[in-house]
């Protein structure tokens, strides 16, 4: 018995120094995950517009696909009216040692200028540094502009409701990310760009929030207002 033990140690042994011997390396896979970055691009009286990429992550370090959409959102309900597919790209490291191979899955047929052309968009650029112009943050759950006070805008109630998100679920000490990334405005609307989620193996989500100036404009003066 001790012989048939000492052959199956030494067999694996030799396993592992061929392992090592090729420069082959012994990774666990990750969780399958999915992310959703959404870009904005601009709005109309009524409608606003977004770039929405999906990517799902199957669960390998060495393939992913890409699906890219532009949506048509009604401002009233904050409801999306159109999904118009723009690309799908598939991604595949082929030796896992970097070499990716970048597919289209269906052609570009959709034409985004012309469309948005049509619809009259109003292409709108970032605003400026957040923490500068408004100080924004997400403490509590609660996005709120911080200055001589801090005035809260949404609360976690009505925040939640605009997020793909459980906050009894969220382990905020594994670097869970909640913040406004960015912010547009067009006309008397506010856009806030909220990123939530862990990022690398696991979700990730980016959602607009859309806000009236004149209450935007409302909550800075009361956090600057002195008590």
């Amino acid at each position: 018995m001790m012989e048939l033990h000492n052959r199956v140690f030494n067999k694996s042994i030799v396993i592992l120094l061929i392992l090592l011997n090729t420069g082959l390396t012994l990774v666990a896979s990750p969780y399958p995950s999915k992310w959703e970055r959404e870009e904005f691009i601009g709005a109309t009286d009524t409608h606003y517009y977004t770039y929405l990429t999906k990517r799902y992550l199957p669960g390998s370090y060495y393939m992913y696909t890409d699906s890219t959409f532009l949506l048509k959102i009604q401002i009233q309900g904050d409801k999306t009216i159109e999904s118009n597919i723009v690309r799908v790209v598939n991604h595949i490291d082929e030796t896992s040692y970097g070499d990716w191979i970048h597919s289209e899955k269906i052609a570009p047929i959709f034409n985004v200028d012309e469309y948005l052309s049509k619809e009259g968009v109003y292409r709108a650029f970032p605003g400026n540094d957040l923490f500068y112009d408004f100080n924004l943050s997400l403490a509590d759950n609660e996005l709120s502009i911080n200055d001589e006070n801090r005035f809260v805008m949404l609360d976690s109630v009505s925040l939640q409701g605009f997020l793909k998100i459980d906050w009894e679920e969220i382990d905020f000490g594994v670097h869970y990310l909640l913040r406004v990334s960015s912010y547009f405005k067009v006309k008397e609307k506010y856009y806030f760009v909220i990123q939530y989620g862990h990022g690398g193996d696991m979700d990730f989500f980016q959602d607009i929030i859309t806000m009236d100036a004149d209450k935007v404009k409302a909550a800075i003066k009361m956090a600057r207002k002195k008590k």
